[in-house]
């Protein structure tokens, strides 16, 4: 955005000028994607647009939770 030339200006004019309705939908597909790791508590959803699920979040979790099953059985 500091560029001198056409680029900067149209970049600059595109910023300013941007319609509420793209706002909203560049904002929304931000907001989708909203990482956590495996092996914490999962957090409940309170928003109003759903969250994208990672496959690697879903691996990551199946895994921990699989660890931790082995770690509290009861020993032979």
């Amino acid at each position: 955005m500091t560029d001198k030339g056409i680029d900067g200006a149209m970049t600059l004019y595109l910023a300013t000028n941007m319609p509420a309705w793209l706002w909203r939908m560049l904002l929304s597909s931000t907001l989708k994607a909203r990482p956590q790791v495996g092996f914490l508590p999962v957090i409940k959803n309170k928003g109003t647009v759903a969250p994208i699920s990672s496959s690697s979040f879903l691996k990551a979790k199946a895994v921990y939770d699989f660890e931790s099953t082995l770690h509290t059985a009861a020993p032979v």
